[in-house]
């Protein structure tokens, strides 16, 4: 039982780890490369990180058998709140500090902190 703990503990770490450079990858490209206005961009990285943490942690944290979508229906409602909270903090913050590519790496940071 300690073991599979440990193991848990680990992968979920990893999915996690996953799942921000997954936003952050998604909220660069379409920030700097694709001109997606801050508040978009943001909430396409969370939703993209979000996505990858719902399958990574159902299909290799946990192992889950069951069908996916009430679980999803779930996990979606729940981390809508979380958006918001994130997308909002990350555009204060670079309102705040400027929109230079240190205001937004210390913005994501924050935001994604925050909500984790």
């Amino acid at each position: 039982m300690v073991e599979y703990l440990r193991t848990s503990l680990f992968r979920f770490a990893i999915v996690g780890v996953a799942a921000t450079v997954g936003d952050l990858i998604v909220y660069t490209v379409s920030l700097a490369i694709v001109g997606v206005p801050l508040v978009p961009a943001k909430a396409l990285g969370f939703l993209t990180g979000t996505t990858i943490g719902f399958v990574l942690n159902r299909q290799w944290t946990f192992r889950s058998l069951e069908k996916p979508a009430r679980r999803m229906l779930q996990y979606f409602a729940l981390y809508s709140t979380s958006m918001i909270i994130n997308v909002l903090t990350n555009y204060f913050l670079i309102q705040v500090a400027g929109g230079d590519f240190s205001a937004k790496a210390m913005a994501f940071t924050m935001s994604t902190l925050l909500t984790a």
